[in-house]
């Protein structure tokens, strides 16, 4: 049993942000494109919506984007406006689990296994030179806390004496990512004494492999890339709305991306890291927004904190940010005269500052390998990187000045609002400042960033327990999901 939700998204008149469940259907199986379609045009013809239609946001599968090809031949058909590259977006967690998917992948499996589908951790001896560094930790670890092990009672006296809880150590199969995250948390700190248990280990047992300098320096480098993954989505949980815009979210996904970049240009990675993070920067430009939907590529523009300067600050060249302001000037025709949309000039300078990956990385490459381990270990500090994503997302916040001549121009040469104002309250105070186009920006502003929605509604507590209602008719537990959320609402 599979259920499909149809989820609303708008702001008010006063930019106020609403949500609301509108449908919600079980279908037998998995679900195809005929289903998803079949229940959305239902739905929007009972609300009467298909004149509102403004943006989907769905997964990026192959069952909903044969759904969007068909929605678009249905609504030219009903003469409704929408087109994929206007009108669509791409579920920004679906593409960030699915980055931590691939990467956890590429980091447990050796060079040559790439692509192949992962083998489980009990598959692997302990003995496998071939094998990557965090699945021969995995096993050397899973090995060594045996009761009976050599070198079991010296890691348990370890632990203790740098507080590191050992069920760190345990590794939950239906959680590979956050049981590796665990594991390079609480190894790394105590990896020279854990070194020289595994070496004492070999003595032995000489079937036992020791995991070289070389391999802990993979290891640590490792560890940063996944909290950069995890601070990412750390960072969208904690944005200050339920389910987050577009205009909230394209920050936090560049910040990644330009990360990323920034720890390839350490001169120090591992081979083995660097092929990693090269799989997770290729799935993350490959999936970026910005690739091809005017959507994603307008959304910082109606951010007053950030406008056109977010491209320049982010070395965009001035042919794109022409594009962009075009894009809007086109979007803007819709809504106001043909005098309200000329194009202003912007001719900021990139920001070209080394990244504080490459800076560090660079300091320790004439150092000893233990000393370039720290660093990575420092690196990939929790907090070390989250003030790093921080930093990158600070940088995308500059104030720019500029003459204004029209009603855009007035908007993108005005001084950027502060960091921390709120994009939605600024546009509600100055809506009558730039009427026309705040009812843009109210379009842009209510796109969600992700159709995760449905799977927040079902983590509520006050949404019923699905198990209890398995009795039950389909159509009986569709309109009880419904009711049950509105009257929720309402109180």
């Amino acid at each position: 049993m599979h259920y499909l939700a149809v989820h609303a998204h708008w702001l008010d008149t006063n930019f106020v942000r609403h949500d609301e469940l509108l449908d919600w259907h079980c279908l037998e199986g998995t679900a195809t494109s005929a289903d998803i379609i079949s229940v959305f045009e239902s739905t929007l013809t009972k609300f009467g919506l298909f004149d509102r239609l403004g943006v989907v946001a769905t997964n990026y599968t192959r069952e909903f984007v044969e759904f969007l090809n068909q929605l678009e031949t249905i609504c030219h058909a009903r003469g409704v406006p929408f087109d994929l590259d206007r009108n669509q977006a791409t579920c920004i967690v679906s593409t960030l689990l699915d980055a931590r998917d691939r990467l956890i992948s590429s980091l447990r499996q050796p060079a040559t296994a790439v692509g192949q589908s992962p083998m489980r951790i009990d598959s692997v001896a302990d003995s496998d030179s071939s094998a990557s560094p965090l699945r021969k930790l995995s096993v050397a670890i899973r090995n060594l806390c045996r009761p009976e092990a050599p070198g079991a009672q010296q890691l348990a006296a370890l632990c203790r004496e740098h507080a590191i809880d050992q069920s760190a150590f345990d590794f939950d199969p239906s959680r590979p990512w956050d049981s590796n995250v665990a594991l390079l948390d609480a190894a790394l700190p105590i990896y020279a004494g854990l070194s020289e248990i595994l070496h004492h280990r070999t003595e032995a047992a000489p079937s036992a492999v020791a995991l070289s300098p070389a391999e802990w320096l993979a290891l640590s480098q490792a560890r940063v890339l996944m909290h950069l993954l995890n601070v990412t989505m750390d960072s969208l949980a904690q944005l200050p709305v339920e389910f987050p815009g577009i205009v909230d979210v394209v920050p936090v996904y560049d910040a990644l991306v330009d990360n990323v970049l920034g720890f390839l240009q350490a001169p120090t990675l591992c081979p083995e890291v660097r092929r990693s993070a090269e799989i997770l920067r290729d799935h993350l430009t490959q999936s970026h927004p910005f690739q091809a939907s005017p959507i994603y590529r307008l959304a910082p523009v109606f951010d007053p904190r950030l406008k056109t300067t977010y491209y320049t600050d982010r070395g965009f060249e001035q042919v794109w940010v022409k594009r962009a302001v075009r894009d809007a000037q086109i979007m803007l025709s819709e809504f106001a005269t043909p005098e309200a949309v000329a194009q202003p000039p912007h001719d900021a300078a990139a920001d070209n500052e080394p990244h504080p990956f490459a800076l560090s990385a660079a300091a320790t490459q004439q150092s000893d390998i233990k000393s370039q381990i720290d660093t990575f270990i420092r690196l990939g500090d929790p907090k070390t990187t989250s003030q790093v994503i921080a930093d990158s997302r600070t940088r995308t916040f500059r104030r720019a000045f500029a003459s204004a001549r029209s009603d855009l121009e007035d908007y993108l040469s005005a001084p950027l609002a502060a960091p921390n104002v709120p994009v939605a309250s600024w546009w509600s105070t100055h809506h009558a400042t730039f009427p026309d186009l705040a009812s843009l920006a109210r379009e842009y502003l209510s796109v969600p960033a992700s159709s995760n929605a449905v799977s927040l509604l079902l983590k509520r507590k006050s949404m019923p327990d699905f198990s209890q209602l398995a009795g039950l008719d389909k159509k009986l537990v569709s309109a009880y999901a419904c009711l049950h959320h509105w009257q929720a609402k309402d109180n």
